[in-house]
């Protein structure tokens, strides 16, 4: 299952601690994260982050990272008030994805599309360089398709 991080909540920093670990996870900001072990490697990270700034800042409150409800994370001192957390988000299932290429070719049932969607499936499209290469030499051949049977 995909995951979709919208905004990390956070609250103004006590001390410097805070405001780092605070900026650390704004990086998070809209990130889309691709499967359950993938987040899981994402909230080890932000502890292992906390740990390092516990230890960085040892006579400031030791800061405490709680994951649950299986899509809730958050951060605050260990010895809590009212109001005292540093940040927390949730982790949104995605319910669905919208694919330009497969409603090509759902709608067209053209055997092109069909080769373009299943060459860029195997890529990442986020991480791949080519995929507006891809995007214009699609709609340029079905252009060209097209005035070729309008000359028909």
């Amino acid at each position: 299952m995909n995951y979709y991080i919208e905004k990390p909540n956070t609250w103004r920093a006590a001390n410097r601690k805070c405001a780092e670990i605070q900026e650390f996870v704004n990086q998070f900001k809209n990130c889309l994260i691709y499967d359950e072990k993938s987040r899981d490697a994402l909230i080890k990270e932000i502890r292992d982050k906390v740990e390092e700034l516990n230890n960085a800042y040892p006579r400031t409150k030791r800061l405490k990272v709680e994951f649950s409800h299986g899509d809730y994370i958050s951060c605050y001192p260990d010895e809590r008030g009212v109001d005292e957390y540093v940040f927390a988000f949730h982790f949104y299932p995605v319910k669905r994805t919208y694919d330009v290429w497969q409603s090509l070719v759902e709608i067209n049932n053209d055997e092109r599309a069909r080769r373009y969607v299943d060459g860029v499936k195997k890529a990442n499209p986020i991480d791949n360089p080519t995929w507006g290469l891809l995007e214009t030499a699609f709609v340029a051949g079905m252009e060209e398709q097209r005035q070729m049977e309008r000359r028909r």
